[in-house]
């Protein structure tokens, strides 16, 4: 080969060798440091970032301006990177740090912390929730709090990931409206969250705090108020329900004020048959009064929504309605009642007593006859006007000068009739609506006569008669009779137990 021909060669080898190399710092060696940057970004240590921020200051400016165009998708690339477990959130914050120092901007990865930090905070969250339910307030509850703080501290007050706390606690409480968690677990959760959370977010956790506070209020009340609906007694549960539902917010959020209402109409519509039947039963156990308060507070709560017609039938036995009706007229009914003429025996006629001079001024119930049904007398100045119930109204059975009240079914009278110079005492049995004369004695003050039951005697049988008669009294029962108002008629009856 000559001489020509050889440097030929070289010289076309040498351009290949320096085309190549050209080639080398040309494009080889930047693309390799282009790949190196993103590698060593993506270590995450500090050593490597140290390198990646050496190979970005080597780079020309049109290098730089690609490695800008690619840095939000790896930013991207990185939180999915951490939100797959592959790197850990220190990791992230540093890699974060280094690409908000090559891009000369500080908050340059503000938008691709969002969701980094968020799953970091809530996954905190969850752990402090777990040491707190286990542990209370320890001190890995402490350094998780602190933990916390770092990371959102790194959101620089972002509203959106503020917004999200939100929901992720919002997200729980919808738990426990569902009835999915109990109210002891997201009472745990609003805890955690006010010791924890910030900003807009703790305001909500407070809030929410505060109306988990009315809610076991409301909670209590509620149980309490069911309490009373097991127990049968719906006039106390309906006045609970009531009570809560007059302060309750209308828009409550709570729910409860639903629970409130429903519980009250179940009272309510269940009330309405079982205290009618109640009512019933008090009367057919003889306990009127009590049958009449319960129908008044019947009248209170249901008005018309209740018919009390055939309670208030029963609650008047066919005698009390008698003897009202006799006594809303008494004073005329009596006068004429007295004047008709009713006699016992020879020594005791209505029509010879004055009314007027000896007008009634109280009122009284006694069984008589012990047959379930009373007798009522009326008692002023000398005597005592006693009516009967004959099936259908009230009759006069007689006028008499009493005593003394005795066991049943006698009376103790002075003979209203008796001559003037006269001691003697009449003991008279009741039977079948009237009265009929057991025994009397008549006694002349001088000593001159003595009559036992029609009989002329001796002082010491008229004495043991005496005895006999005085034997009957019962002074309880006297008592009894001469103590109650006759305005205070009405009341009596009602209240009357056999």
């Amino acid at each position: 080969m000559n001489r020509k021909k050889w440097n030929i060669i070289t010289v076309i080898s040498l351009a290949a060798i320096v085309v190549e190399l050209v080639l080398v710092f040309v494009l080889i060696i930047p693309s390799v440091r282009y790949n190196n940057f993103f590698k060593k970004l993506e270590m995450g240590n500090e050593e490597a970032i140290d390198d990646a921020e050496d190979y970005y200051e080597d780079m020309s400016l049109s290098q730089r301006k690609k490695v800008d165009k690619k840095m939000p998708d790896f930013a991207t690339y990185i939180c999915n990177q951490y939100a797959d477990g592959k790197i850990t959130y220190q990791q992230l914050d540093e890699i974060y740090e280094a690409i908000d120092e090559i891009e000369g901007e500080y908050d340059y990865c503000r938008t691709y912390y969002v969701r980094a930090n968020y799953k970091e905070l809530t996954d905190l969250y969850e752990q402090a929730v777990e040491e707190y339910k286990t542990n209370g307030v320890s001190s890995l509850y402490y350094d998780l709090d602190n933990r916390f703080y770092d990371v959102y501290d790194n959101a620089y007050g972002d509203s959106e990931l503020d917004n999200a706390l939100i929901r992720y606690l919002e997200d729980k409480y919808d738990l426990y409206k569902n009835e999915s968690i109990t109210f002891e677990v997201i009472q745990q959760y609003v805890d955690v969250a006010t010791d924890f959370y910030h900003g807009e977010a703790l305001t909500y956790a407070l809030n929410l705090d505060s109306e988990l506070y009315s809610i076991s209020v409301y909670q209590g009340r509620l149980e309490e108020a069911q309490e009373y609906y097991d127990s049968e007694d719906y006039f106390a549960a309906m006045g609970i329900c009531d009570n809560q539902l007059t302060y309750m917010d209308e828009n409550d959020s709570t729910g409860y004020r639903e629970k409130f209402q429903q519980l009250r109409d179940d009272a309510y519509e269940t009330g309405k048959t079982y205290y009618v039947e109640q009512a019933k039963q008090l009367i057919n156990d003889g306990k009127k009064y009590e049958a009449e308060n319960l129908m008044d507070r019947i009248r209170e709560e249901y008005g018309d929504d209740v018919d009390l017609s055939e309670v208030e039938a029963m609650m008047q036995a066919p005698w009390e309605g008698a003897y009202k009706t006799y006594m809303q007229n008494w004073q005329e009914n009596l006068k004429a009642d007295v004047a008709s003429g009713v006699k016992v025996g020879d020594l005791d006629d209505s029509s010879l007593v004055n009314v007027d001079e000896n007008m009634p001024d109280k009122f009284f119930l006694y069984d008589f006859d012990d047959d379930g049904t009373p007798e009522f007398g009326l008692a002023g100045g000398d005597y005592f006007y006693i009516f009967g119930f004959d099936g259908t109204k009230a009759v006069l059975t007689g006028v008499f000068k009493v005593a003394g009240m005795t066991d049943i079914p006698y009376l103790i009278t002075v003979p209203a009739q008796m001559e003037a110079g006269y001691t003697g005492y009449e003991l008279l049995r009741f039977s079948n609506n009237s009265w009929s004369v057991e025994h009397y004695y008549l006694a002349a003050d001088d000593g001159s006569r003595y009559v036992v039951d029609g009989q002329e005697t001796d002082v010491d049988t008229c004495a043991a008669m005496h005895n006999t008669i005085a034997a009957h009294e019962d002074q309880e029962v006297s008592y009894i009779t001469t103590t109650i108002q006759i305005d205070y008629y009405e009341q009596m009856i009602d209240e009357y137990e056999d």
